[in-house]
């Protein structure tokens, strides 16, 4: 069985007032804090919902478009897997 790790990725951050996923924790944005939490139990982790990050693994839009949320990067997760 392989196992895909997922960092859905795509919201506006709105009430957070900038991009979270690039927002810096402990030195690092923490969508990396997020992968590196999955990589150990994923045998591959990709990014769901947004063309860049500091991450050099596969990105992947919002599926079938952008702007439904969280299931839009959850649609895209599950068509790549």
């Amino acid at each position: 069985m392989t196992r895909l790790g997922v960092v859905l990725a795509g919201g506006q951050s709105r009430r957070f007032g900038s991009d979270k996923a690039l927002a810096i924790w402990e030195g690092r944005p923490l969508i990396v804090h997020a992968a590196a939490v999955l990589a150990p139990h994923s045998d591959e982790v990709i990014v769901c919902g947004r063309s860049h990050s500091p991450l050099a693994v596969p990105h992947l839009p919002d599926r079938p478009a952008p702007g439904l949320g969280p299931l839009g990067g959850l649609c895209a997760a599950l068509h790549y897997a």
